[in-house]
């Protein structure tokens, strides 16, 4: 149990309650070369966000250990010149198109 401060006292069930529980959005850009997927993961450490490909089908993304969005993946995805990039608590990950 921990003071409130404000005359009362809590219980702290969750120790990193100061992370998210719910994922950030996800802005998804669909042009002719590639499909770009941003998002700001304000909050999240860098270690806290995982990046997997389910199958060369689905690409999901983990925020922490208990919240992820998953996309499918159209057919003309090159799955393995996916690119990620992590700058200023942004995260852009790119998905290119078949020729």
């Amino acid at each position: 149990m921990a003071y409130n401060g404000r005359g009362g006292y809590y219980l702290n069930i969750h120790p990193q309650a100061h992370k998210r529980l719910q994922p950030p959005d996800v802005k998804k850009e669909d042009t002719p070369k590639a499909i770009i997927l941003t998002t700001n993961t304000s909050g999240y450490n860098i270690d806290d966000v995982q990046v997997q490909l389910e199958d060369d089908e689905d690409l999901v993304l983990h925020f922490g250990p208990t919240a992820s969005r998953k996309f499918k993946l159209p057919s003309d995805a090159y799955v393995d010149g996916i690119q990620a990039s992590w700058e200023n608590g942004t995260l852009t990950i790119a998905i290119p198109k078949k020729p």
